[in-house]
This record gives C-alpha cells, sequence and structure tokens, in this order.
C-alpha cells in the first residue's frame, strides 16, 4: 500500500473556492491602477506637445519697440515749505438790537441792510403804551422805568452797518429777540482753525499770505493772536487775524485760504507732478539722454498746484518724461514726440 498525502474531493472543493475569492478580491483593484496609469500617460503626452509647440514658436524679437514720449525742461526756482488753512471772515463787532426787558409790538425801523450809521443813531422803537414786563416784578413802575431808560427805543451802539432786518412794524417782540443786527467790519477779523501738530508754526507775527475765496483778491499781513489751548472736541488751535477794511470790500461770513511760510526758501528745481513719482522724501524721473531715458531719484522738497519741488541736483533745463505711451525702463529707445502747431 502507497503510503503519501491523500486529498480527498472535499479538500480539493475548497481550494479551488479561495482560489475564486482571491481572484474577486483582486480584481476591482487592478481597474483603477489602470485608469490612473492611462491619466498619468495622457498628462506626460500632453507636456510633451506642449514643449514641442513652444520649440517650434517664432522666437521673440530682441529689438525692443521704440516708445513716444513727451519731455518737458526742469527749471530753476526756490521753494519754501508752506501750510494752507482756510478760514471764516468775521466783524470786529457785532450786535443785536432788540428789547431786553419789555414785550410790544413794533412801532418803526428806521434802517435796512447795508446802511451805514453812528454811533446814537435811532434805529427803531417800540410801541410801549401797552408793554408787558418780562416777569411779575417788571410791572407797571418797573416798565415805567424801563421805558425811560430806552427799553423802547434803540439807539446804534457803535459805528457800523446794518447786516441784517428781522422784524418790521407790527410785529411783536419779547426780550432777547433781535429786531436787527448790527456789525463793524471797519476792521475783519480772520478766524482759522489750525491742527494742533502746526501750534509753533502760527505764533503771533507771522507773515501770511491770504486770498479771499468771494472776491479772488490776495493781501499779506499777520497773525494777531493765538488761542492759548486747543478745543477738547477738534484738538484745533483757534487763530485771528486783523484785516483792515475801510472800504468794506471783504463780504462777512466767506471764507478765505491762508498761506504761511516754514523757513527760509531755498533753491530747487520745479517740475510737472506727471513727471514724478514720489515715494517719502524721494522723487523718481525719468530723464532723456540722447535717444534713450534714464531712472535718476532725487530729493524730495514739496509739492504744490500740480508742481513738485526737488533739489537742484536735477539741474534746471534737464529734459524730464512727462508721459509715455509705454511703461519705460532704464536704457529704452524712445522717440520724442513734436509738439502739434
Amino acid at each position: 500500500m502507497v503510503s503519501g498525502p491523500m486529498t480527498s474531493r472535499h479538500d480539493t472543493q475548497r481550494l479551488t473556492i479561495g482560489d475564486r475569492t482571491k481572484a474577486m478580491v483582486a480584481g476591482p483593484n487592478i481597474v483603477p491602477a489602470a485608469i490612473a496609469g492611462f491619466l498619468l500617460c495622457m498628462l506626460i503626452g500632453g507636456l510633451i506637445l506642449f514643449r514641442s509647440h513652444r520649440m517650434r514658436a517664432t522666437p521673440a524679437t530682441t529689438e525692443e519697440v521704440e516708445a513716444s514720449v513727451t519731455v518737458t525742461p526742469a527749471t530753476s526756482t526756490v521753494y519754501a515749505n508752506t501750510r494752507r488753512y482756510v478760514g471764516r471772515l468775521e466783524p470786529w463787532a457785532h450786535a443785536m438790537v432788540g428789547p431786553k426787558t419789555l414785550s410790544a409790538y413794533v412801532a418803526a425801523v428806521m434802517v435796512r441792510p447795508g446802511d451805514d450809521v453812528v454811533k446814537g443813531d435811532v434805529l427803531a422803537t417800540l410801541d410801549c403804551r401797552n408793554a408787558l414786563a418780562a416777569s411779575p416784578q417788571h410791572q407797571a413802575p418797573d416798565a415805567a422805568l424801563s421805558r425811560a431808560a430806552g427799553d423802547c427805543t434803540f439807539r446804534a451802539p457803535f459805528d457800523g452797518e446794518v447786516a441784517t432786518r428781522t422784524a418790521d412794524p407790527g410785529t411783536f417782540v419779547a426780550p432777547g429777540q433781535a429786531i436787527l443786527t448790527l456789525v463793524d467790519r471797519s476792521t475783519v477779523r480772520l478766524v482759522i482753525d489750525v491742527p494742533e501738530a502746526d501750534f509753533n508754526a502760527v505764533k503771533p507775527g507771522t507773515a501770511v499770505t491770504i486770498r479771499s475765496l468771494a472776491t479772488g483778491g490776495t493781501v499779506t499781513s499777520r497773525i494777531s493772536r493765538r488761542a492759548p489751548a486747543a478745543d477738547m472736541n477738534s484738538h484745533a488751535v483757534s487763530v485771528e487775524i486783523d484785516l483792515t477794511d475801510d472800504e468794506q470790500m471783504l463780504p462777512l461770513g466767506t471764507t478765505a485760504e491762508v498761506t504761511s511760510q516754514l523757513g527760509e526758501p531755498a533753491a530747487a528745481s520745479e517740475i510737472p507732478a506727471t513727471a514724478a513719482k514720489v515715494r517719502g522724501d524721494i522723487a523718481t524721473v525719468m530723464v532723456l539722454d540722447g535717444e534713450t531715458v534714464s531712472r535718476v531719484r532725487v530729493k524730495l522738497l514739496g509739492e504744490r498746484d500740480g508742481k513738485v519741488y526737488v533739489e537742484p541736483s536735477l539741474a534746471a533745463g534737464t529734459q524730464v518724461v512727462v508721459d509715455s505711451n509705454r511703461q519705460l525702463r532704464d536704457g529704452d529707445h524712445v522717440v520724442v514726440r513734436k509738439d502739434e502747431p
């Protein structure tokens, strides 16, 4: 009898089932791997085609297209740092004329806005025959005393001009209600509010230039007075400038521009603001050098009214680019546009 391992039919059937199970588990994993491989091949092929296309493309020309520019010369000037403020024109004196203790009808008003008056002139009167005192203690005898003191007749408290008339005859007025207002503008006060950082720049006596926005006129003057403290809310310091206006040319309530110079004027070169790129205290300009341009950096002194002021190391007469049809780089070849006739 031959000895050795013996395999039953049942064992053979069990092995066959196990092999089928392994094949079923391995089968689904093969599909994603095949897809990933296919996509990788497609990607590599696309890259190869892209590189091949770029190699066949026409190479860029080495010659740059000429830029078209407009230039202007820098000019020699002097420059001083300045501060600008906007202020309001107010009268030297202002009075509201009306009753203090009596309520009554207006009997007459003798003046109209724009009229000049002299101190002591009668401006208006009240019909005090049925006047009412402002409080119970101001009855008949006190009312008579008020009338005797002039509370029914109003006179100009100073030489001046009638600014407004707010009541006509027949109007009932009460204490504190104005019949008209009187101003003295032989001297006008220009009041400006200055940032606290400029406190030392607006000392009394500082020279200023003033331009009236209403009339366009320009005058020079000096700061008359400065408040000792800043406003608690706005942190601004009130400054006043007295302006003599005997001819009464400055309209009250209008605004004026005040320019104050800081320091002494210094030599400078002036160029249009469009010719410079400013960053901090450095201005960068493109300068024409023959048929090419070069970038030049120069110290900035200041800017004003569309002009840039730089140190005179940028010499007067230097041609600077103010406009170009494209962005410029150092050494670019340029064509200067001719001025049209």
